[in-house]
């Protein structure tokens, strides 16, 4: 008692967050789970699992249609040839 007195008194730390927040945490998994379970138990299945989704490509487009049949050939007697109104040898522009 001498060293209350003389000492002075200190005081112990309160770390009470660290078991409230696991308290919290337990009753909040018992509570989903007295919910949950049943929950599944009376819809008698369980709800189906995907296979897998993450990666997975899209699907290949359609191959392109096919490219239209070639037009019909001209004959060479309709287009007309040019003809050089200058020299011949002249460098083009």
């Amino acid at each position: 008692m001498f060293d209350l007195i003389a000492v002075g008194h200190q005081r112990t730390p309160h770390t009470d967050t660290v078991p409230m927040l696991l308290s919290w945490g337990l009753h909040l998994i018992a509570g989903g789970a007295l919910i949950v379970v049943p929950l599944l138990m009376a819809t008698h299945d369980l709800p189906t699992v995907p296979g897998m989704m993450a990666f997975v490509a899209p699907e290949p487009v359609a191959a392109p249609p096919p490219p239209p049949p070639p037009a019909a050939a001209r004959s060479a007697e309709a287009t007309p040839r040019p003809v050089p109104s200058s020299n011949p040898e002249a460098a083009p522009i």
